[in-house]
């Protein structure tokens, strides 16, 4: 993103539009946590959950902010916090980094709102010629919608500035008590894993499993950019590790990649192996706590918000 024009440009279909643009643009509070990522982690960790135990820890209001959207895309990812960090200082950023099986190198679908070259920052000219060729021709796409907004500005309602009001949007409950892939929801709940803060582990740690496939230059690219820029400001970023179902049993963590190799090793993860995650549930129980494969739904996200809040404490408490 460039501004809040580009930002809300964007179709509903990539995410809450309102609510991430509220949170960037018009909220006055500086955040302990922000997570940033897709649509996994915007529906797999309660905001309102982690605030209240950061309150509840700190003896003060404390302040989640959740920037999230859907498809992979650490392009997006990247203009959406540095838009948000112009604006705020975040003590926490909380990223879920490309898992094997959302691995894209190629910029988001949207990318035609918010990529302006009038605007570089530099992270465009270190890009390879193939990758700049094709940011410009979707700067060509976008550049009448960008037009436009300057004579006819987009506008954001009140009543779209929340997560329940995308629910709406898709026409599901705003509150995820979603079944598995449509099937009737079942109000479920299971022991938090009791590994306390052990969640937080190194990113040179042997439970996380190299599984490739290894990002491509202008995911690489992105990826970099997003550490630089929370190093530039002053905060202190932890990547977490989303479960799937086909992680049941697992005793690694599958990444794209060594993540010490590609950012150094002085990184933590917040993550759980399937086997000690869903050691209190049986394989034919497990759909109970999530809306597809991939994301959880309201039973999965509380669950698994109260087993990694130890370990983000504990990386909060690092930085202080």
């Amino acid at each position: 993103m460039s501004d809040e024009q580009d930002f809300i440009s964007m179709s509903n279909q990539v995410g809450p539009i309102g609510w991430d643009a509220q949170q960037v643009y018009e909220d006055p509070k500086d955040a302990d946590v922000v997570f940033l990522g897709s649509s996994r982690i915007m529906e797999g960790v309660r905001a309102d959950l982690v605030e209240k135990s950061f309150s509840a820890r700190l003896g003060r209001p404390a302040h989640v902010a959740m920037l999230a959207l859907n498809w992979p895309g650490e392009d997006l990812h990247y203009y959406m916090l540095r838009d948000y960090l112009q604006h705020h200082h975040a003590a926490l950023i909380v990223w879920n980094l490309p898992q094997p099986g959302s691995f894209t190198n190629e910029p988001h679908v949207q990318s035609s709102h918010w990529i302006r070259f009038d605007r570089n920052d530099n992270t465009l000219s270190s890009l390879p010629v193939r990758d700049r060729l094709s940011l410009y021709s979707e700067m060509v796409f976008g550049a009448p919608r960008a037009l436009l907004a300057k004579i006819r500005p987009n506008l954001i309602g009140d009543d779209e500035k929340t997560f329940a009001a995308y629910g709406r949007y898709k026409n599901e409950d705003p509150e995820r008590r979603l079944g598995y892939y449509g099937t009737p929801f079942v109000q479920d709940s299971m022991p938090v894993p009791s590994i306390g803060d052990g969640a937080l582990i190194s990113v040179s740690s042997p439970a996380l499993d190299n599984a490739g496939p290894y990002p491509e230059p202008y995911q690489l690219h992105y990826i970099q950019a997003i550490v630089d820029l929370a190093k530039q400001h002053g905060s202190k970023l932890v990547f977490l590790h989303l479960p799937t179902v086909e992680e049941f049993g697992d005793t690694t963590l599958p990444e794209i990649a060594s993540w010490s190799q590609v950012m150094g090793p002085n990184y933590s993860m917040i993550g759980v192996p399937g086997d000690v995650l869903f050691a209190g549930v049986t394989r034919e129980r497990l759909p109970n706590f999530f809306a597809n494969h991939n994301h959880f739904n309201r039973n999965g996200s509380t669950w698994f918000t109260e087993t990694i809040t130890p370990a983000l404490l504990k990386a909060y408490s690092l930085n202080q």
